[in-house]
């Protein structure tokens, strides 16, 4: 067992508390590091943007409403226009958020 305190508080936990490696080798510790969770609602933002002129596919009719339809480029101006109080986003478009 390593001590300290981050061994402690992540060993045998995992995403959706499912544990399956390999108890045999009890000296072995692996450390998964995860990700800036605002990096990552940025990129997930970022990755679901309908790519211009691809107004035919399935993937923009799905997400029009909020990228475009929405006063939403970026993740600041979700932020700004439809979390905040003095945001001048629509109601859909808030619920949308």
């Amino acid at each position: 067992q390593i001590d300290g305190v981050l061994p402690k508080r992540t060993s045998h936990l995992f995403h959706k508390d499912v544990y399956n490696c390999d108890d045999s080798d009890k000296e072995a510790s692996y450390l998964f590091v995860v990700r800036d969770p605002i990096d990552r609602l940025r990129s997930a933002f970022n990755y679901d943007r309908p790519g211009v002129g691809d107004d035919t596919s399935y993937y923009y009719r799905r997400f029009k409403p909020f990228y475009i339809d929405c006063p939403f480029w970026t993740v600041e101006e979700m932020t700004q226009n439809a979390l905040s109080q003095q945001g001048h986003a629509s109601s859909d478009c808030k619920a949308m958020a």
